[in-house]
């Protein structure tokens, strides 16, 4: 039974595992989404400020509004991305906890594995020195049995 308990939980270690690498992968890749989207956003200020000093000369106000929807929505964006990316980190966490529940799982089952073997080992002993104590009592029954020779 034990043997089985543990090959079942080492594959929920291996799927753990798998779930926890596929989480820091998208993780990773939404960290990467979230940059571009924070130097877009960057990008678009610097330009603007760039703009206004490098003339010298007011922007008209179609330039002043576009410039704001277009900051706008790359706010909103980069907020959505902010999200993607800290759902992405929460579920990182929790397939890190996962792992880490599976992995106390396991370490459980090989403490009972290795306590299981100490006992069958000291039941081998127990049971050799039986045997010995048996073989030794009988041994001195059978000298105890025989009549002292007559001289």
């Amino acid at each position: 039974m034990l043997p089985v308990l543990e090959r079942y939980r080492a594959a929920l270690l291996e799927e753990a595992q798998s779930i926890q690498t596929q989480c820091a992968v998208a993780l990773n890749e939404e960290r990467a989404t979230h940059a571009r989207a924070e130097q877009a956003l960057e990008s678009s200020y610097t330009e603007q400020r760039t703009a206004l000093t490098a003339r010298g000369r007011s922007l008209s106000p179609e330039t002043l509004s576009s410039a704001f929807h277009y900051r706008r929505a790359q706010s909103e964006t980069l907020a959505r991305v902010r999200d993607q990316r800290d759902r992405a980190q929460k579920r990182l966490t929790q397939a890190q906890e996962s792992l880490t529940s599976r992995l106390e799982e396991l370490r459980v089952i090989e403490r009972l594995r290795d306590k299981r073997k100490d006992y069958v080992n000291k039941e081998r002993r127990r049971r050799a020195q039986m045997r010995l104590d048996e073989l030794g009592i009988v041994k001195n029954c059978q000298a105890e049995a025989q009549w002292p020779s007559q001289e």
